[in-house]
């Protein structure tokens, strides 16, 4: 692996997370590399037009060039186009917002979602991402996920218990339970509730993650999953579109 170039995309994918600018000393500290050395590989982010600097303050942040290239490759995935109208119906139907949502890295990333039409909400970002073990999609996904990945969270968590009370074997209780049912619910994000499910592909692995996710004063977990079976068929729909043969038991 080119080590520098590695390091290059470390400092991009931070600005790219980071709330605000940052400043070289920042990146240095967060990615424990020398100064010197983050101070190049902006220049060079810079020069290559992905990242740019704000000239009063001299912080960093991603460029344009970033959300141009991410667009485009969003645009190829066709579960989105497949996901259209199924969103817009489970929101419809629900009341509440639905979302569908990839697993990049450790995170959860929604690339597709409706709002629930109703006046008071839960608002989710497109492209808002969080850590798979702090959400019900995420952890929808880290059920059907490989050991690798699974461990790898379980590592995220154990370093972060800040966001999330789940131990290692509750973690494993709540994917063995998402398995058995073919679905998980919970209230993984204060005062939000949420149902997911997999959505499969044609390689028989998951493709993504279908939820709906309420505000809990409004729909609470015991409510929420009264929407199950009307997400898994929805699921299986985008999952027949995308390749997977009709009548599979995976969806």
């Amino acid at each position: 692996m080119d080590k520098s170039f590695a390091k290059g995309l470390a400092v991009l994918e931070l600005l790219a997370r980071a709330p605000k600018p940052c400043g070289v000393s920042e990146i240095a500290r967060k990615l424990d590399m020398g100064k010197s050395n983050v101070h190049r590989l902006l220049q060079t982010l810079t020069t290559c037009g992905f990242v740019e600097q704000d000239e009063d303050r001299g912080y960093y942040r991603p460029a344009l060039k970033m959300w141009v290239l991410g667009t485009l490759a969003i645009a190829r995935l066709n579960i989105r186009g497949a996901a259209f109208d199924v969103l817009a119906e489970l929101a419809t139907h629900t009341g509440e917002a639905a979302q569908l949502s990839v697993l990049v890295g450790g995170d959860m990333i929604n690339i597709e979602k409706r709002d629930s039409p109703q006046a008071t909400r839960y608002f989710t970002p497109l492209n808002g991402f969080a850590a798979a073990y702090c959400c019900t999609r995420g952890m929808v996904m880290l059920a059907y996920s490989s050991t690798d990945v699974v461990e790898a969270a379980m590592e995220s968590m154990l370093r972060d218990q800040s966001r999330t009370a789940l131990s290692p074997a509750r973690l494993e209780r709540e994917l063995e339970k998402i398995r058995a049912q073919g679905y998980g619910v919970g209230e993984w994000k204060e005062n939000v509730s949420c149902v997911a499910t997999p959505v499969w592909g044609p390689d028989d692995d998951v493709a993504a993650i279908l939820s709906v996710s309420a505000p809990s004063f409004r729909t609470p977990v015991s409510a929420i999953e009264k929407f199950a079976p009307l997400l898994i068929a929805s699921a299986r729909t985008i999952s027949n579109r995308i390749g997977l043969p009709e009548g599979s038991d995976l969806a």
